[in-house]
């Protein structure tokens, strides 16, 4: 009599494994709902808000989780683009500008946060910007002198960042050869002049150990020549692809950081002498007296001729 059962066919195990697949699929995952705006997240993050499709309560260990993740996310973004602002600025702005913006801090938070570290450092070190043993300036100049320091420490922030229209109107104006529209010089204004506050922050060391000093003027014009020559550097080369020459490139970009300059401290000079303007006046008194004095002196000692003639 014939056999006729069925001869048993072994498979391979990886080939089981994918029969049994097909066989019985997994059930596929329902999406969710995000908790924040609604819409359907088939994902792990909802392709409308961008937050987490999966949240949970808070807890204390969730909270020491996300304090180092944050710290260390704020750093990375900071240094990347601070870095990169120092080495190549031109080529760091117009990718930025093209879409390249993942690993970048925002431009705005940029320049308030350097600008707020500046601050904090000026005001921990408790440092004046003039010499309060200059002959010319009385009482009132002193305390001119310290509402000014006080305001340019504690709120310089607020006076760039209340600049920055200003300054990004004259950088479309002398970089519109580059073709770069009024928001993107925005962006552009806010990455240069927080980088460009960033470089003098080395100078801190010295204007500490020459606070109060005659000597202050002169780091002070140091850390000016190298903001100006930074910002020169970075405003110029992005005229790079215009086809000017190097002289009329660094003309521009001179001219661009030093107006910005200018803005800013007029900005701050009318706001601090507006709000302490008899204080202003009295010490421009003090400044017309010293100077009257001064030439009244000059005018009653003899001449060294004079003097010559009478021995």
């Amino acid at each position: 009599m014939q056999n006729t059962a069925t001869p048993v066919i072994t498979l391979a195990p990886e080939l089981a494994a994918s029969v049994r697949e097909l066989a019985n699929p997994a059930p596929s995952p329902v999406p969710t709902v995000c908790l924040n705006c609604e819409a359907v997240v088939p994902g792990h993050f909802c392709g409308h808000c961008g937050q987490e499709a999966h949240t949970h309560r808070f807890t204390l260990g969730h909270v020491l989780h996300e304090i180092p993740h944050t710290i260390l996310h704020v750093d990375k973004g900071l240094f990347y683009t601070s870095k990169e602002m120092m080495l190549r600025p031109a080529a760091t702005l117009r990718n930025y500008l093209a879409g390249q913006r993942i690993r970048h801090f925002k431009p705005l938070a940029y320049v308030l946060l350097i600008a707020g570290l500046s601050s904090f450092i000026y005001a921990v070190l408790h440092l004046h910007t003039y010499n309060p043993n200059e002959p010319s300036m009385g009482p009132a100049g002193r305390e001119m002198q310290e509402h000014i320091s006080a305001g340019s420490g504690k709120y310089m922030s607020w006076f760039m960042a209340g600049s920055l229209p200003l300054t990004a109107l004259i950088t479309w104006g002398l970089l519109r050869r580059v073709r770069f529209n009024y928001a993107e010089c925005l962006i552009i204004n806010a990455y240069i002049i927080g980088t460009g506050t960033l470089v003098t922050m080395p100078f801190y060391i010295p204007y500490y150990l020459y606070d109060g000093t005659a000597q202050m003027g002169r780091v002070s014009l140091c850390s000016m020549v190298v903001m100006f020559a930074y910002q020169t550097w970075a405003y110029a080369s992005l005229l790079a692809p215009t086809g000017l020459s190097a002289i009329r490139r660094y003309t521009r970009g001179f001219i661009t950081s030093m107006l910005g300059f200018v803005v800013l401290m007029v900005t701050l000079a009318s706001v601090i002498y507006g709000l302490h303007w008899s204080t202003a006046k009295e010490s421009f008194r003090e400044v017309a007296r010293h100077a009257q004095q001064t030439r009244q002196a000059r005018q009653a000692a003899p001449s060294p001729g004079a003097a010559a003639r009478q021995h």
